[in-house]
């Protein structure tokens, strides 16, 4: 059995008062491509910040490789994680791989 490289096991967020993400559970592995859609406000970035470790969950858990991601440092994270904004400006005399590298 292969370690999933990114997992999600009932993510979910709530702040003041309201669910903001219930329940989301899934699993990547290599060569897997995974689409995260919704209407506005439906929690697709708030997912987001919680796969790359920027907001803790309420409830669930996120694993990197077969780790909790909440047990691997920041430092450690950003050599596996990039999060790469939609309204990111990067410098324009950079190549793209570059700026995602």
């Amino acid at each position: 059995m292969t370690v999933a490289l990114l997992e999600a096991r009932d993510l979910c967020v709530t702040a003041n008062g309201r669910d903001l993400v219930q329940a989301v559970s899934f699993s990547v592995a290599a060569g897997d491509r995974l689409a995260i859609i919704g209407p506005n406000g439906a929690g697709k970035t708030t997912l987001l910040r919680m796969l790359s470790g920027m907001l803790r969950p309420s409830c669930g858990e996120v694993k990197l490789g077969g780790r909790r991601l909440d047990g691997i440092s920041a430092a450690e994270r950003a050599l596996h994680i990039a999060v790469v904004g939609q309204t990111d400006q990067p410098d324009p005399r950079l190549a793209l791989i570059d700026y995602v590298e």
